[in-house]
């Protein structure tokens, strides 16, 4: 049988007919439909499992499921592991006022407490038998409300619905239900989660940001290689100008000279006057180079200024 999830107008009138029909029951069924528990578990309840607090702004305030009741005896929960169920301020009027009647006719009968007694016991005191519960109390409670049929245990499934449609989390729902996985949970209740729609995905969209680099720019140090736009003669050999007339060469190209001195002693580092004066990585320890072309400018002095000697010269 499919499992019914009752509206909440649907949970109220079948609790208001349940006050008509069997007042003496209407904690009893309002248990069902706050705690979530298994029908086993709410019938072997005893009051020492409930924890009342202060007052109604205490949020301290829980039942202690630890025991159930099958097949005629008592057991441990279905999960085989015992879990504690928050305890809603309307279940805690509706116990507190049972409590205090159970309370009053245990001193008149002399007993000192009934911590130890169950919360809804038969007339005989023993454990509700639940088939009675069902056809004495459950469904004339249906009739009267004029609601469809349903069973005792989807009053379980109807407090599972109503938390996540009010925005529980499936965990808080496990967690509440007794589940022992919850993939259990989300089998179950995993449709009805108002979030599981398109608009998380919208989100993202009004979120995302221009992307940054990752790597802030750099200065690039440039290195010299084979395809360098640098302007090299062509035509000439090391050591000799290809323009010897002083009046033609200009003062901030670096002289053939020292260039052809330079390629003949790798290993050259004297000092040299920085007015015409090439850094090179020819060499396998130089560290950079700056590439002086035709349009060379006074910045690449300036760059150069930070290695002067104290004689204004430049050294590798």
């Amino acid at each position: 049988m499919e499992p019914v999830a009752l509206t909440k107008s649907e949970l109220e009138s079948f609790l208001s007919a349940v006050q008509e029909v069997c007042p003496e029951q209407y904690a009893l069924f309002l248990t069902f439909a706050r705690t979530g528990m298994r029908r086993g578990e709410v019938l072997a309840l005893r009051w020492g499992d409930i924890q009342f607090g202060e007052s109604e702004e205490d949020t301290n305030r829980s039942i202690w499921v630890r025991r159930n009741f099958v097949a005629g005896k008592f057991t441990t929960p279905k999960s085989n592991k015992t879990r504690r169920v928050d305890l809603s301020r309307q279940l805690r009027r509706a116990l507190i006022g049972l409590r205090d009647r159970r309370l009053l006719a245990a001193y008149l009968k002399g007993q000192g407490n009934i911590v130890d007694e169950l919360v809804f016991p038969s007339k005989a005191g023993s454990v509700l038998d639940g088939s009675n519960v069902y056809t004495r109390y459950f469904l004339p409670a249906i009739e009267r409300a004029g609601l469809r049929h349903f069973r005792i245990h989807d009053l379980r499934h109807t407090f599972a619905t109503q938390l996540i449609q009010d925005g529980a989390s499936l965990a808080y729902v496990r967690d509440q239900l007794g589940h022992s996985s919850i993939a259990i949970t989300v089998d179950l209740y995993g449709h009805l989660v108002p979030s599981a729609n398109i608009a998380w995905v919208d989100r993202l969209d009004e979120k995302t940001s221009p992307q940054q680099n990752a790597t802030p720019a750099q200065l690039e140090v440039v290195g010299e290689s084979d395809n360098s736009p640098e302007v090299l003669e062509t035509n000439g050999s090391p050591g000799v100008s290809r323009t010897p007339d002083l009046r033609f060469r200009k003062p901030l190209l670096y002289p053939s000279e020292l260039r052809g001195q330079s390629r003949r002693n790798p290993f050259f580092h004297e000092a040299q006057p920085l007015s015409v004066y090439r850094i090179s990585s020819e060499h396998p320890k130089s560290r950079f180079s700056v590439k002086l072309r035709q349009d060379v400018n006074i910045s690449l002095v300036k760059l150069a200024a930070p290695i002067l000697t104290g004689n204004g010269s430049l050294h590798f």
